[in-house]
């Protein structure tokens, strides 16, 4: 006779619920490390009890508050931020420089107002996605590379439309020149970014007990390098398509 199956942690712990508590606990500053052992913890009570999640423990949201109440953040501070978005912003700059000087119609690339002005903005741009990347780093990989995307997208935009509307030129740099200072930030900046992963990563991903910890440091630097290499890949995209652009319009004149 047929013994009853019984339910499997996975089927007792919807995804949707687990993925809900692990952004509700970083959103608290718990670390990577912590976060696998509450999964851990949920799938064997549940295997235990015979109880789905959402029984067992409620509003994921509210479990994580029960969890966290009384605890001491372990995430880093503004002022680490502060140096790391320093660094980043070498990149954002870089980035601009590159993208300015092969979209520019004239000999050179012409530094404005709204241009200078963005530098502050930028910075405060990039202690954002700074702060979002260190907030969603363990929920999911996919997630977090949006997240980060999608700030970086935000702030360029928000940076160009300083330097479109703020058009009073300051100096004007030869495109030559400009596009080589630009390139040179920016790989340099990776090339620093993926140094610095290979010997002390930064990624605070969620791994279970019982983790491999040769494994878990070989996805911190994949992530961080990943990350080092962002800037330069959004200067490929773009260069790509101002050139491609520019080939349109060549032919429709």
């Amino acid at each position: 006779m047929n013994e009853p199956e019984t339910a499997r942690p996975e089927n007792l712990v919807p995804p949707a619920w687990r993925d809900e508590l692990v952004l509700a606990l970083r959103l608290r500053d718990v670390t990577g490390a912590r976060i696998g052992d509450i999964l851990a913890e949920v799938d064997e009570f549940c295997a235990d009890a015979g109880l789905d999640a959402p029984t067992a423990f409620g509003a994921p949201v509210e479990y994580a508050r029960e969890l966290t109440t009384g605890s001491t953040p372990t995430r880093t501070g503004l002022l680490d931020d502060l140096r790391t978005a320093g660094r980043v912003l070498v990149g954002f700059v870089g980035l601009m420089v590159v993208l300015g000087s092969v979209g520019t119609d004239g000999p050179g690339l012409v530094v404005t107002v709204g241009w200078v002005l963005a530098l502050p903005f930028l910075l405060a741009a990039t202690i954002v996605t700074v702060r979002a990347a260190g907030r969603t780093g363990g929920h999911g990989g996919w997630s977090t590379r949006v997240t980060v995307v999608l700030v970086v997208a935000g702030s360029l935009a928000g940076a160009v439309t300083l330097g479109l509307v703020l058009d009073t030129p300051v100096a004007t740099v030869p495109d030559g020149l400009a596009a080589a200072v630009g390139v040179t930030l920016l790989v340099g900046d990776a090339v620093i970014g993926t140094v610095r992963a290979r010997r002390r990563p930064t990624a605070d991903l969620v791994t279970e007990p019982g983790t491999d910890p040769v494994e878990v440091r070989r996805r911190n630097v994949r992530a961080d390098t990943l990350t080092a290499w962002l800037l330069p890949g959004f200067a490929v995209v773009g260069v790509a398509v101002l050139l491609a652009l520019d080939a349109l319009l060549d032919r429709v004149a």
